[in-house]
């Protein structure tokens, strides 16, 4: 723990764990939590590595967090942008949180409604053949 006192991208490794704990099924609040913190890490490493890299266009904070909430919905203005190498590996940990929340979100919307269609089917309909 104290190595992420010293160096704050290690924070992504220990968030992981918060991660691999919401990948159970019904845990969608817990994962859209977990999503957000690795967002939030995320811009604070593009931070970190594009303040004071020639020609970066972050520079600030909140700049680093637009580009983050940008980079995760998928809509990319590229009014800001990472141009170091660790930057953008980050912002490609970035992009795939983005897809990976659309995707887990898509996949509890349909599972609830696979759910709620089993539910009406079942219960005590009894199917009667022609005769025969």
């Amino acid at each position: 723990m104290l190595v992420s006192v010293v160096f704050p991208p290690v924070r992504v490794i220990f968030s992981f764990r918060l991660v691999r704990s919401v990948f159970r099924r019904g845990h969608l609040g817990r994962f859209l939590v977990a999503a957000a913190v690795l967002v939030l890490n995320g811009a604070v490493i593009v931070y970190l590595f594009e303040r004071h890299a020639p020609k970066s266009s972050i520079h600030t904070l909140g700049e680093s967090l637009w580009w983050s909430l940008v980079t995760v919905t998928t809509v990319g203005y590229g009014d800001y942008t990472p141009v170091t190498a660790p930057g953008r590996v980050t912002a490609c940990f970035v992009m795939g949180i983005g897809l990976l929340t659309l995707a887990v979100v898509t996949a509890q919307v349909a599972s609830s409604f696979v759910a709620q269609g089993t539910g009406k089917a079942q219960p005590g309909r009894k199917q009667s053949r022609p005769p025969g």
